[in-house]
């Protein structure tokens, strides 16, 4: 049996525009790094 921790954020932010575009391009930059892990965010990105 396998048991796993979940991060989920008690308050979310909202980004959407040029706001969501940066936030995405930094997070994608985070997870591409070999000595990263995991990535959490509070943010809630509109496509």
């Amino acid at each position: 049996e396998l048991a796993e921790i979940t991060m989920k954020p008690v308050n979310e932010t909202a980004l959407s525009g040029e706001d969501g575009a940066k936030m995405q391009r930094l997070l994608d930059a985070l997870e591409s790094l070999d000595d990263v892990q995991d990535v959490y965010t509070t943010a809630a990105i509109d496509a």
